[in-house]
């Protein structure tokens, strides 16, 4: 009885992955694993991108409640505040733990509340007459005055 030695095998070779498979099978297989890694990496770069988003939209939100409060959303990070202290669990940022760490910033900076603001008058304010050069007395002639209901 004799045996014949079949076709050389290489040990490091990458399309030996299972007795019987062939080259082409092999190649296929690797472009498939290639085309998944591609994928892979796509939806990660999309994940950080869209994690990003989120971020940068809690961070507005907390920044919109702080003005709110009369504080500059700086004074925040001075006093040690992270964005993540001021979310929830599930990610959604928290109007309780934002006016907390409001009033925890006003005290260590040593920032005093704003107290009630003083109405402003408006500018044009007891102004009379027009732009126009005419007098506010012409304007009244033309608009109640002899014929205007004819």
């Amino acid at each position: 009885m004799t045996i014949e030695a079949g076709p050389e095998v290489n040990a490091d070779d990458p399309a030996r992955t299972t007795p019987g498979t062939t080259h082409d099978d092999a190649q296929e297989s690797a472009q498939g694993k290639g085309r998944y890694r591609e994928r892979l990496s796509a939806a990660e770069a999309e994940r950080d991108r869209l994690a990003g988003v989120v971020q940068a939209m809690q961070q507005r939100e907390i920044d919109r409640l702080v003005e709110g409060e009369g504080l500059k959303p700086k004074a925040l990070a001075a006093a040690g505040v992270d964005l993540a202290d001021l979310l929830d669990d599930d990610g959604t940022v928290d109007v309780e733990k934002v006016q907390a760490a409001v009033g925890t910033a006003r005290t260590e900076l040593g920032i005093e509340e704003p107290g009630p603001r003083a109405p402003m008058a408006a500018p044009t304010q007891g102004r009379f007459g027009t732009d126009s050069g005419g007098s506010s007395d012409d304007s009244w002639t033309s608009a109640f005055g002899a014929g205007a209901g004819e």
